[in-house]
């Protein structure tokens, strides 16, 4: 009984000292609501992450409880038991507190809470309805489970729950973090097997370059083009996005508006005059021996050659509603994404606003009077990044270059393509 006697000493100076340590932290409450939110990792980090948000260690027998399973916890104004049961899975578990420790122990079958203490024979005493009693053990040399829990009252010292391990005290001691800690996204630990889905909206700025080919026998008038149309018009593009996640890729699509502006300054010279006008005064008619003969005055005015100007400065607005394509790799750096794209871009045409010079003579036509092909396609491929905004939320910005495949009229005999760098930056909703 001396044995016996030393040990309950020594356990009851273990809990005084932690007592002291932990009267001053913050005692959690086993009903206290909290929101707790995991996706994919162990049972050991999650307590680790719950102990983070709750400021409480949590000790338990490897033993009993798997550790290095997998489990995804999404709670929202649930009780801390309700949190460590999801975390903890099918197997009933009981908790108790120890200042600011929680014990996680296995159940009985039959729901009474097992409790061990070490006999001075080498025997073990389990409790039965609050007694304590030795087990029917067939082979001595045989001991049950060497996780124990002791339950003492004296007259002025109360020893809570305690763990012992003949050979190691587990517990996990984790420093509590600030509130911006808790809640901080790392967008590269979403690259995962799952499939992930979201959705947003971008806007975009183009600055447009249009590109004109030609037959040689349009080589003069090819010259006038190229010198006639600049960039200086407003381009944009708006639309919404759909995504597809899975690991490190990203496949996209979605439904934009996009307008191509450009500015047409046009001038050239063109001769007038050089010919002789014929006016008629007045007519008069005399009788010749009965008949009746007609005679005109005419008047011939000279027109003098006259050289003229001609200028045109119009704004071109071309418009689109395009299925964009695209196909994202990415890679994660701190709590960004990196990534590259490209794809192909298919193009409806809306209409157009503006005019377009003429390609066989001089002067000008109304773009609505050319026909523009229904569909064109374009390609394109760019860089970017991401920067989470919160759970759910990420800004995407993005920098790239896009080109039309073929021309965007049917039958005009000078080829028109738009070249484009394009900027852009939206919101993503993350749906997951």
């Amino acid at each position: 009984m001396k044995f016996s006697r030393l040990l309950f000493f020594i356990l009851t100076l273990f809990s005084l000292y932690t007592f002291n340590n932990k009267a001053g932290a913050q005692t959690v409450k086993l009903n206290d609501k909290i929101s707790f939110s995991i996706n994919h990792v162990t049972v050991s980090d999650a307590l680790e992450a719950l102990t983070r948000i709750t400021g409480t260690t949590f000790s338990y027998n490897p033993d009993q409880v798997h550790a290095t399973r997998n489990v995804k916890v999404d709670m929202r104004d649930r009780t801390l038991i309700e949190v460590l049961d999801a975390i903890l899975g099918p197997a009933k578990f009981g908790y108790r507190l120890m200042g600011n420790q929680v014990i996680i122990y296995r159940n009985t079958v039959d729901g009474e809470e097992e409790v061990i203490n070490p006999d001075v024979n080498g025997a073990d005493l389990i409790k039965e309805s609050g007694v304590l009693k030795k087990p029917q053990v067939n082979n001595p040399a045989q001991k049950p489970d060497t996780v124990y829990l002791l339950k003492e009252v004296h007259d002025t010292i109360r020893v809570t729950d305690v763990v012992v391990k003949t050979d190691t005290i587990i517990e996990k001691v984790v420093t509590p973090v600030s509130r911006g800690e808790i809640f901080r996204v790392v967008l590269a630990k979403e690259m995962t097997a799952d499939y992930k889905f979201d959705i947003g909206f971008t806007a975009g700025f183009l600055q447009p370059v249009a590109i004109f080919n030609a037959p040689g026998s349009y080589s003069m008038k090819l010259d006038q083009f190229r010198k006639s149309y600049s960039d200086k018009s407003f381009s944009a593009t708006l639309g919404l996005d759909v995504r597809l996640s899975k690991r490190k890729w990203t496949a996209g699509t979605g439904v934009y508006f996009t307008t191509f502006g450009q500015k047409l300054d046009y001038t050239y010279d063109q001769q007038e005059g050089g010919f002789f006008h014929k006016d008629t005064l007045d007519p008069y008619y005399t009788l010749n021996e009965g008949d009746t003969t007609w005679y005109y005055i005419v008047d011939s005015t000279y027109v003098p050659i006259d050289n003229k100007l001609y200028n045109y400065k119009i704004n071109n607005h071309i418009k689109y509603f395009e299925i964009p394509l695209i196909l994202q790799r990415n890679w994660g750096f701190r709590s960004m994404l990196f990534f590259v794209r490209g794809g192909i871009i298919p193009g409806l045409f809306l209409g157009s606003v503006g005019q377009q010079i003429l390609a066989e003579e001089n002067g000008v036509i109304s773009l609505k009077e050319i026909e523009a092909k229904s569909v064109v396609l374009s390609y394109t491929a760019g860089v970017g990044a991401a920067f989470p905004l919160g759970r759910k939320a990420i800004f995407n910005t993005s920098l790239y270059y896009r080109n039309h495949v073929s021309s965007i009229y049917k039958e005009f005999p000078i080829e028109t393509r738009f070249s484009a760098i394009g900027f852009s930056a939206g919101l993503i909703y993350k749906l997951y």
